[in-house]
Parts: C-alpha cells; sequence; structure tokens
C-alpha cells in the first residue's frame, strides 16, 4: 500500500505558482508540463490539487507524450481526473494533432506564404517572438521551432544551433519570422539578424527562405 503526501491546496498557494495567473501574467510558454495539464484538469482533490494531480499523472504515464496517446478511460483511472477533465485532455491533444497535420501539409515558397503560416501562431504570443520554420525541398512545413521570447529575442538567437536543429529534421531550407508588438517596421537589427541566418544557411547548405516581421498593422519582409 502507498501512501502520498497530501499537498497544499491552490488557494493557499500565492499567485506566481498557480499555473492560470502564470498563464495569464507570462504566456503558455513559461509553463511546465504538469501546469499546463492542470490548467486543463482544473481542479484537483483532497490533499492534492491541480498541479500535483498533473504531476502524478505525468510520473504514472511516463511524460507527456504517452499522456496526449492516452484514452478518456486510461486518463479516468488516474485519481483526481474525471470524465470532464479527461475529456477536455484528450480533445485538446487532438486539436494540437490536427494542427500540426495541416501546418505539414502547407506548402511555403515566399515571404508572404511565410507570413500567413506564421502570423496566427504569433498572434497568440504575448511578447515578441522568434520562430524558425524547417521546410522541404517542396516547400513543405516540416517544424516550427521557438528560438526565443521578449525583446529584443533576435539579439540572442543561437545561430548555429538553430541550423542544426532544422538539419535535424531533414529540411532542406529554414524561414524565420518574428513578431513586433507595434507595426510591422524592420529595424537593423532585423536585417542584421537576417544576415545572420542567411550566411549560415548557406554554409551548411540549407536554402534560406525570408526573414518576415508580424505586426499589428501587416508584415514586412527584413532583407539582408
Amino acid at each position: 500500500m502507498s501512501f502520498e503526501t497530501p499537498g497544499p491546496r491552490m488557494a493557499d498557494l500565492p499567485p506566481e505558482e498557480r499555473p492560470r495567473e502564470r498563464l495569464r501574467a507570462y504566456g503558455p510558454e513559461a509553463l511546465t508540463d504538469a501546469e499546463t495539464l492542470a490548467v486543463l484538469i482544473g481542479a484537483g482533490v483532497r490533499g492534492a490539487n491541480a498541479t500535483v494531480v498533473a504531476q502524478r499523472l505525468l510520473a504514472r504515464f511516463g511524460g507527456i507524450d504517452a499522456v496526449a496517446r492516452a484514452g478518456v478511460a486510461d486518463l479516468m483511472r488516474h485519481r483526481g481526473v474525471g470524465e470532464v477533465a479527461a475529456c477536455r485532455l484528450v480533445a485538446s491533444f487532438e486539436l494540437r494533432r490536427r494542427m500540426n497535420r495541416a501546418s505539414r501539409a502547407a506548402r511555403v515558397t515566399d515571404a508572404a506564404g511565410l507570413a500567413g503560416l506564421v502570423a496566427p501562431l504569433l498572434a497568440a504570443r504575448p511578447v515578441e517572438t522568434v520562430l524558425a520554420v524547417a521546410l522541404a525541398e517542396s516547400g513543405a512545413v516540416r517544424d516550427v521551432l521557438t528560438l526565443a521570447d521578449g525583446a529584443p529575442a533576435h539579439a540572442e538567437i543561437p545561430v548555429a544551433a538553430v541550423l542544426a536543429e532544422v538539419l535535424a529534421r531533414g529540411a532542406a531550407g529554414i524561414g524565420l519570422a518574428h513578431s513586433h508588438a507595434g507595426e510591422a517596421v524592420v529595424l537593423p537589427s532585423d536585417r542584421a539578424a537576417t544576415r545572420a541566418i542567411a550566411d549560415g544557411a548557406e554554409a551548411c547548405g540549407l536554402r534560406f527562405l525570408a526573414h518576415v516581421v508580424i505586426g499589428r498593422d501587416g508584415w514586412a519582409e527584413a532583407q539582408p
């Protein structure tokens, strides 16, 4: 027989430790896997708040990937996950899979196509964010990587590491994109980031597509 040590109630935690408050204050990227699941689970049970329930769920299944593959019945066997929470979890993971399929089905062959792909992704971010899009030879999207958050995020892009990640996905090309809080105005630092990625891509045999800046008024291409 195993005994689990009771944890604090969510209401007893300071706001900076509560998943929902952290989500509102810092955005979804700031949450751990357990905190993200806790937001979906909603409420905990006696002796285990939603974050603790999520931590135990991850431990039981062996990580977020296994949780994402679980069905409603499997999730409901875990203490603290009722039918509503289980359905919410399964539906959220299915939405993510559908979004991934839609992204991979897209063909990005120019700056306009790149802007169309990333604009909805960047619109949901509360701070300036830099994305790299790994592209197949045909322009099919292999993956979208988040490189940095917070202005001026692109000043800290580790070019070699980014290109290594893109190559690891079997990509033939790369596109760069980032958001501005205001208008889509291309700054000198944006052009410098373009040159750094473009030069690095050429050196390792990747095709550099474009670097686009997304703002409230649309988008602009940051040419080197």
